[in-house]
């Protein structure tokens, strides 16, 4: 399913969390190219995209039962 893309460019993190649901609904070829396009365009797009992963890596690890130690 495609919807039509309403990407903000609010700033850099909160357009990172817009991809990440993007993307977890699928992308259609166009929003791909428009994503890798959002990414390439400044670091700090590639420093958000890898922060909201690393955020979404936790909470899915957190949701399967395991403990995340900050030690």
């Amino acid at each position: 399913m495609s919807c039509p893309m309403h990407i903000t460019h609010i700033d850099p993190d909160t357009t990172a969390a817009e991809w990440l649901l993007r993307q977890e609904h699928g992308l259609s070829p166009d929003e791909q190219l428009h994503f890798q396009q959002w990414l390439a365009s400044h670091p700090a797009h590639q420093q958000a995209w890898q922060g909201m992963q690393d955020i979404n890596g936790l909470i899915n690890r957190l949701g399967k039962g395991c403990k995340i130690s900050m030690a």
